[in-house]
This record gives structure tokens, C-alpha cells and sequence, in this order.
């Protein structure tokens, strides 16, 4: 049997949630015997690259660009501000350095491919004169992303017709995709995110060397950066959960980004820093998921939030904000989890206490996760897939 020679492509590989769920992808398939993998990295962020170790030994992985000069101040812009001067000179004089590396090593690694997966449809103007199957994968609302803007929604179209399919992960972003693109509803496809249960099982059964984990506690995973993941409004909701329900469990948030000293001070505003604990990046999250008591989350605007899929499975308690898109789907509408409006403190302070204390809300909700989890496994996901590109 000739095996399906399938390249995905990848700007970056970092630490978020599309990086961790192109590891469920990469293992699912990678686990088929009909199909050969290679994840093409636009850039080689080294250490950075922290979900390195999880990818399948027998998929092949290349790195575009691995140039130190070429890739300095991509790395350095992730975490910290640079100044423009060395901005200037990175966009102007590196960046088109880059693309023309990019560009050739993927029309190389074409040639040796059957079907292309762009995984955050970043390489789209290198591919789109490509003469292979290709599939792009979009992970965030589009409306939140367009804003209404006509030009960004040309542009888009223009993104969308450089593949022959395109994946959107959830069924409310399939129909803003279908509003705002008529003429390209053939190329739709609804996936959602799938995670591998029974590796998840054995992963939240680690260990976490942190004596927070052996008292009751409410979690937030999260990238740390205010324009999205809006955590501010979960501060000050732990603090009316503390002042106004007097419940005293810790917060602890796992994740980093720029906005880390921004929330920092704002618990010492609210006067909780003493109970809340920012503990960084975290390689293995799954126990501190497991071992919580309510996880929460209050994103202004989402994609399909993997951690909430992963607190779904791992039959959690959930509090989130009802924001486009991903978490009402991943909820089931408020039957698998409590929904708030997003950036309301109140009522996102009332929905924890609630979660916490109402004995038949929490039965309700177990029911129903145990109903709708099923949903979003990576044996359903990876298969659909599967079936996607076999079809192409």
C-alpha cells in the first residue's frame, strides 16, 4: 500500500493552544499506517519550542529558517518590546531573507508531498501556486478577527482561496464563515479539536511537585496577554468571590506573556495577591487540571479552547465566559458548564460560587459533560481528518 505523504506547516512553534493541539494531530497520524509525516517549522525558536519532546519519533521535522541572525529578534518580540530602530531593520532587511528561504524550502518540500495541512493558514502565499491538495486550518472567530473591516475580509478571501479546503473548528465559526464568504461555502469544513483521552488520563496522573496541588484550588490556564485572554476580569471576580461569597480557595494561574506585570499589580489593587499564584509555563498542566476544584476561564474571544476541552474531559467543574467562539459548543450551551457574559465580573464571580457550592447545578453539569465530552475526542477528530485528506 503507497503510503499519503502528508505536510503540515507551522509558522511557529511555541507553547499555545494550536501548537499543543498540532500535537494531537501529528500522533494521531503518525499512528496510521497509510500516512508518512513532516512538520515544516517556519522558524526555529529552540528552547522555545517546549512541546518538541511530545511529537512522534517517526515524524520528520524541518525547520525553515535556523539561521540565529535570522530568527534573534522574532525571538526576543515574543516576550519583551524591541526598539523600533532594530524593528525597522528586522522587517525590512531580515524578513524578506526569511520568506525567501520559506518559500523554496516548502515549493522543496512540496515536490515530496501528497497533500499540504497549512495548521495556522500563515503560509498561505507561499503555497497558493502550489500544485498539491491543500487544506488551511483556522482556529479563531473570524468576525472577532475582521472587526468589520472590508479590507482585512478581502483579504481573507483571498487567504481562503489558496486551499482547496478550509478547516473551521467550531460549528459557530462555520456560520460566520458562510455569512461573510458565500461564494466559498464548498471549501468549509467543521472539525473541532480532539484530544487524545487516554493520554490525557495518564498525563493528569503526574506528578506536580507543588504543595498548592494538595489543597482545593481554582485554576486558569492561559496565555497571559490582556487583548485576548482579558484574566484582569478574572482577578476581579476571584476578589468578589472572596469579599462578597467568602470563598477563600487560591487562584492559581498557570501561563505567561507580555501582560504578566500588568496583572501582577492589579492583585495588589484588589488586595489578593496573597492568594493568587502565578506559577509560569507549565509542561505538564494535566494535574493541576485533574486536581482542581473549578476551572475557569473569561477570554474576550476565542478559536475552540483547548483547555477547556481537556477540563471537559477531565470531568471538571467549568466556569467561562460565553465568547465567541468555542465555549458555548464546548459546554454544550450551559449544560456541561456555566456561561457568563464576557468582561462581567459579577456575574462571573456569582457563576464560580455557584459551581462551587449549588449541589444539584454541580450534579446537572456532571451529566452533562459526561453526555457531550465524547464530542471532542481526537479518535472522532483524527479521523475526520483523515477521511478529509483521503478525499482530496
Amino acid at each position: 500500500m503507497k503510503k499519503k505523504r502528508i505536510l503540515f506547516l507551522l509558522s511557529r512553534f511555541l507553547d499555545g493552544g494550536i501548537d499543543s493541539v498540532l500535537v494531537e494531530y501529528l500522533t494521531y497520524m503518525a499512528s496510521q499506517p497509510q500516512c508518512e509525516v513532516t512538520l515544516a517549522i517556519g522558524m526555529n525558536y529552540d528552547k522555545l519550542e517546549v512541546y518538541s519532546h511530545r511529537i512522534p519519533s517517526n515524524v520528520r521535522i524541518v525547520h525553515l529558517v535556523n539561521s540565529s541572525l535570522l530568527t534573534k529578534w522574532r525571538k526576543k518580540k515574543l516576550y519583551s518590546p524591541i526598539p523600533f530602530y532594530i524593528k525597522a531593520f528586522d522587517e525590512a532587511l531580515l524578513n524578506p531573507i526569511r520568506r525567501y528561504i520559506i518559500s523554496r524550502k516548502i515549493a522543496q518540500l512540496a515536490e515530496q508531498s501528497d497533500v499540504i495541512v497549512d495548521f495556522d493558514c500563515c503560509s498561505h502565499s507561499f503555497v497558493k501556486r502550489i500544485n498539491k491538495p491543500k487544506i488551511g486550518y483556522f482556529h479563531f472567530s473570524i468576525k472577532q478577527v475582521l472587526q468589520e473591516n472590508e479590507r482585512k475580509r478581502q483579504r481573507m478571501q483571498q487567504t481562503i482561496e489558496c486551499y482547496n479546503k478550509f478547516v473551521i473548528i467550531s460549528y459557530a465559526m462555520l456560520e460566520e464563515a458562510k455569512d461573510l464568504f458565500p461564494s466559498l461555502q464548498n471549501r468549509f469544513e467543521m472539525i473541532y479539536n480532539g484530544i487524545n483521552f487516554h493520554e490525557l488520563s495518564q498525563k493528569a496522573m503526574g506528578v506536580t511537585e507543588n504543595s498548592l496541588s494538595d489543597i482545593p484550588y481554582i485554576l486558569t490556564i492561559s496565555r497571559l496577554e490582556e487583548s485576548q485572554k482579558d484574566v484582569s476580569t478574572l482577578l476581579k471576580a476571584y476578589a468578589l468571590l472572596r469579599s462578597k461569597y467568602n470563598q477563600k480557595l487560591p487562584l492559581v494561574i498557570i501561563g505567561k506573556g507580555k501582560s504578566e506585570q500588568q496583572l501582577r499589580e492589579l492583585t495588589t489593587e484588589l488586595d489578593i495577591s496573597n492568594h493568587v499564584h502565578f506559577l509560569g509555563f507549565c509542561s505538564n498542566p494535566y494535574p493541576w487540571i485533574s486536581k482542581s476544584r473549578l476551572y475557569v476561564q473569561s477570554s474576550k474571544f476565542e478559536g475552540l479552547p483547548t483547555t477547556l476541552i481537556e477540563s471537559l474531559l477531565l470531568d471538571k467543574e467549568i466556569v467561562a465566559t460565553d465568547c465567541p467562539t468555542g465555549p458555548k459548543e464546548i459546554l454544550n450551551l450551559g449544560k456541561a458548564g456555566l456561561l457568563t457574559p464576557v468582561g462581567d465580573a459579577e456575574q462571573l464571580a456569582a457563576a464560580m460560587h455557584k459551581a462551587l457550592s449549588d449541589e444539584e447545578v454541580i450534579k446537572q453539569l456532571a451529566e452533562g459533560r459526561q453526555q457531550h465530552r465524547e464530542n471532542f475526542t481526537m479518535e472522532k477528530s483524527g479521523r475526520a481528518l483523515l477521511e478529509l485528506i483521503e478525499r482530496m
